[in-house]
């Protein structure tokens, strides 16, 4: 367990729902937890993947035992702000994350995928990974729709002062 503090009780990681069909919590499975159970999952008849929750690494680890192919996301623009009211923003164009099929194991097994309001950054990305390259079935409420990096606008503390005559509570 992470200790990640969540809003319901959690209680097995994999779990067997019904007779050959599996649960998988990604939100809190580490890959390690992941590839002790794949014997279960490459037997599967098919598995339900929780991605509710803000899910880490582990769910890329996923996708590459399901895709057959190389999966990625397109480049990252990534806006720089050095000038008020959304003056010359420049982009900074990033890599694509591209995920490879695991070399080793697959699983053949339909999947279908958990979505939910808590899902939000990489979570999000991931279950586009999903829906674009029809990895599986997604179902459930909205994610929150706060895809990518958070990207800050730096102002220097001295031209704030000066144009908005803000004083200001930092001991020099």
């Amino acid at each position: 367990m992470t200790g990640r503090i969540l809003p319901f009780p959690k209680t097995e990681l994999i779990k067997e729902v019904e007779d050959g069909y599996f649960y998988i919590d990604l939100s809190l499975i580490t890959r390690k937890e992941l590839k002790e159970n794949l014997p279960i999952l490459l037997n599967s008849k098919g598995l339900i993947a929780d991605s509710r929750y803000r899910t880490g690494g582990v769910f890329q680890y996923f996708l590459s035992l399901i895709t057959d192919t190389a999966i990625n996301t397109g480049y990252w623009n990534s806006p720089v702000f050095r000038y008020p009211n959304r003056e010359n923003i420049r982009y900074i164009k990033e890599n694509p994350w591209t995920i490879y099929p695991d070399k080793e194991y697959h699983i053949k097994a339909p999947v279908v995928f958990l979505s939910g309001h808590n899902c939000l950054s990489r979570c999000e990305t991931n279950l586009e990974f999903v829906k674009h390259y029809k990895l599986g079935k997604i179902i459930g409420e909205p994610t929150q729709g706060v895809n990518g990096d958070t990207n800050f606008a730096y102002i220097g503390k001295k031209s704030l002062n000066e144009r908005f005559k803000i004083k200001t509570l930092l001991k020099k």
